[in-house]
């Protein structure tokens, strides 16, 4: 699944920039394996809308993707645990209505801010860690932030890294991205890869020259 959060075609110069992104991703995930299914969604106060059901067909994919841009007119704060709670929860019937209890699920989170909105709130609560250590579940982050304070940018790359540690078994990607549309892309195409058989997060970090990474201050390090 994909899904964004934060965006909005309407105030957000950008959003097409990542439409024709997510477009161009599906299509080439489609080509790497033809047993994939893919869906869409985007989160609306912290709700789970699905655009697009699982489907295995790239031209209804793509036809789907401008219907993700309108997700954050209103939403001030995303409440990452009950954003978790919802996609456990459609997991599971999906899991259940196609009777494979071997069928694994990944959740793409674009998470979009521009100037702190909306906010970030991650509690690690019981529901959300049930996902994160489910070994059928796959939680992979893209912070795609636009005039955020350093310091409050990193808290919230922070937030999502910290579930993280909590699997020693999973390697999840939590990868930064500022306002370079190239490293968006990047960042994108290193989500390709199967959670099981990919590099390691510092590794793909250094690949995107972020700035970012867990529990390390910012005005550390140097300008790239």
């Amino acid at each position: 699944m994909i899904c964004l959060c934060g965006v909005d075609e309407e105030h957000d110069e950008d959003v097409r920039a990542l439409q024709e992104a997510v477009q161009k991703i599906v299509r080439i995930k489609k080509q790497m394996g033809g047993n994939h299914q893919i869906s869409l969604a985007r989160v609306q106060g912290s709700r789970l809308i699905v655009e697009q059901e699982f489907t295995k067909d790239v031209d209804t994919l793509v036809a789907a993707v401008p219907g993700l841009l309108t997700s954050a007119v209103c939403d001030s704060m995303v409440d990452l645990d009950a954003l978790l709670a919802e996609a456990a929860r459609y997991f599971g019937a999906q899991r259940e209505m196609e009777r494979q209890a071997t069928s694994s699920f990944r959740l793409l989170l674009v998470y979009r801010q521009v100037k702190k909105s909306p906010s970030l709130h991650a509690s690690q609560s019981e529901v959300a860690q049930a996902f994160i250590k489910d070994p059928v579940c796959h939680l992979d982050v893209i912070y795609w932030h636009q005039d955020v304070p350093v310091e409050a940018a990193q808290n919230v790359f922070n937030q999502f890294c910290a579930y993280d540690n909590t699997n020693l078994f999973a390697k999840f990607y939590f990868l930064e991205v500022g306002q370079s549309l190239e490293r968006l892309h990047q960042a994108l195409v290193l989500m390709l890869s199967h959670p099981a058989h990919r590099m390691s997060q510092n590794v793909a970090e250094q690949l995107l020259g972020s700035w970012f990474s867990p529990n390390k201050r910012i005005d550390s390090q140097q300008d790239k």
